[in-house]
């Protein structure tokens, strides 16, 4: 792993639920993010972020239509 990175781990461990522990990892990584971070999740059935993106493109044609006619 770099500077930039952290390398997250886990060990699942529930014998009421599970026949034996298991184990993952997961690299997280710094990004260079320009403007909000919208969480990556499940949403099925839930159109907010759809909805919510659609309105971010919609305001960023408006702001760049307006940047050109000045």
């Amino acid at each position: 792993m770099h500077a930039d990175a952290i390398e997250y781990r886990f060990t699942v461990e529930d014998p009421k639920t599970w026949a034996k522990p298991f184990s993952g990892e997961v690299p997280l990584v710094k990004m260079d993010i320009q403007g909000p971070f919208v969480e990556h999740a499940c949403h099925e059935g839930n159109r907010a972020p759809e909805n919510m993106l659609s309105v971010a493109r919609y305001q960023e044609k408006v702001a760049a239509l307006e940047k050109g006619s000045n």
